[in-house]
């Protein structure tokens, strides 16, 4: 998805976090990135990524938190 727009970036490191794509986070709400051609990889990508992130904060099963996703 493409958009014109301007917009305020404020990036910062978080020390000994690790993820193997991009991620965005905002007070309310986790974006995840997948970089990847064609467009149904890098969508799968930020997916599992999204997936993975969730499990690790909820203790849930993967299978469950990607039903959550309605994935």
């Amino acid at each position: 998805m493409e958009c014109a727009l301007n917009t305020v970036v404020i990036v910062g490191h978080l020390k000994d976090a690790t993820t193997p794509w991009p991620r965005l986070e905002s007070d309310t709400r986790p974006i995840r990135a997948g970089s990847a051609r064609p467009l149904e990889d890098a969508f799968r990508i930020s997916q599992l990524d999204l997936v993975r992130w969730l499990v690790r904060g909820t203790q849930a099963r993967p299978r469950e938190t990607a039903r959550l996703l309605h994935l």
